[in-house]
């Protein structure tokens, strides 16, 4: 029972201890090479991304090897800590593209676009084949209605997210999937922010810019989302007119707001209220205020390079890796199983950002990428 308590850390700790090595391995040597990089940002990506594998760690349950129950006993804990990834993924990218637009008036609509797409398409449409071509095989049988829906997965979300077929539902293999549409409509209002920002009058600014706040809440499905893309854009604002210089006082900032979001996380809360959503944007924003060294850490880098493929491909890897070792790792303890399995996944992920996603990232941009990058 206590061991099922901490599978989110071992689970955590191996994903570290994974990039890590593969790091000193240079497995991707541009990470420390590049000097126009956010490292906190990273960083904190990185974590991200690894709280929402700690929500599916349940999924280590596909192997035979361990009993269902030692994870579901620690499943409400952990689907509290992918929810955190998640809304910090979405402070992420509300952050870094107004950030963008503050820094550029005269941006090019066609050439943002294209670069999203180029971004964001081919490790997606990757996973997506790859979840339809798992789903089909395992369905004991499957129509044109199936096919139909497989294809509207290609659409990022916009047209659906359920893939089940007689025998064997797909959707659970790609359940981060829901939270992709989300992001495309932020993208899709950016225009519309860079009118309100670039507005030539102050008064004009800030009625648009209020409107604009409160259209985004509404207008995502109906839900409080939108709220965290502002609280990134809120950071941005903070970021250019704040600056401590006091170590001792950054550090307190960050810790306390660390801790506000470590006790809240642990209450039986709604993992999406506006309690939640409050405390990961105050924790999001002390971030961008305080700048900490602690999230530059090369391993937490190497973490959030690859966390797009990550968090698109960690379910699969639980699917993968309990049907191909599980045989090798019968007699195993867990936290040895999860780290054989966080190994596997950095490995595939890694080869997945550098010879899917990278070739179609353009040079010229590497301080401005996308938060949830999903």
């Amino acid at each position: 029972m206590l061991m099922a308590n901490f599978s989110s850390i071992f689970i955590f700790l191996s994903f570290y201890a994974s990039c890590f090595a593969l790091n000193k391995l240079r497995v991707l040597p541009h990470i420390n090479s590049e000097t126009s990089r956010i490292g906190y940002i990273d960083g904190l990506r990185g974590v991200a991304a690894t709280l929402v594998v700690c929500a599916h760690s349940w999924r280590i349950s596909y192997s035979e090897s361990f009993e269902r129950k030692w994870f579901y006993d620690s499943l409400n804990f952990d689907h509290r800590l992918g929810a955190v990834g998640v809304q910090l993924f979405f402070c992420i990218t509300g952050y870094l593209f107004i950030t963008k637009l503050l820094n550029n008036k005269n941006q090019k609509w066609d050439k943002f676009f294209i670069a999203r797409f180029k971004r964001l398409a081919p490790a997606y449409f990757f996973t997506v084949t790859i979840l339809i071509f798992v789903t089909f095989f395992k369905s004991s049988s499957f129509g044109l209605s199936d096919v139909v829906s497989s294809i509207k997965l290609y659409a990022f979300g916009l047209l659906g997210t359920d893939l089940s077929v007689p025998g064997f539902n797909g959707t659970e293999l790609f359940s981060v999937l829901w939270s992709l549409p989300y992001e495309w409509k932020f993208y899709f209002m950016m225009p519309a922010v860079a009118a309100c920002l670039h507005a030539r009058w102050t008064t004009i600014m800030a009625v648009i810019s209020a409107v604009f706040s409160v259209l985004i809440v509404l207008y995502l499905d109906g839900s409080s989302f939108g709220a965290l893309f502002v609280a990134g854009a809120l950071a941005a604002y903070l970021d250019r007119r704040i600056q401590l210089n006091n170590l001792l006082l950054r550090y307190a900032i960050f810790f306390a707001s660390l801790a506000l979001l470590v006790y809240v996380t642990s209450l039986d809360l709604n993992n999406y209220g506006i309690g939640r959503l409050s405390v990961a944007s105050l924790f999001f924003i002390s971030v961008i205020v305080t700048k900490p060294k602690i999230l530059c850490d090369s391993s937490l880098r190497f973490m959030g390079e690859i966390s797009y493929s990550v968090y698109l491909l960690h379910i699969l890897c639980y699917f993968f890796f309990a049907n191909l070792f599980d045989i090798y790792l019968s007699t195993t303890t867990l936290p040895a199983y999860a780290l054989a399995y966080s190994l596997f996944t950095c490995i595939v992920c890694s080869l997945s950002f550098k010879y899917i996603e990278h070739p179609f990232i353009k040079k010229s941009i590497t301080a401005i990428h996308s938060g949830v990058k999903a």
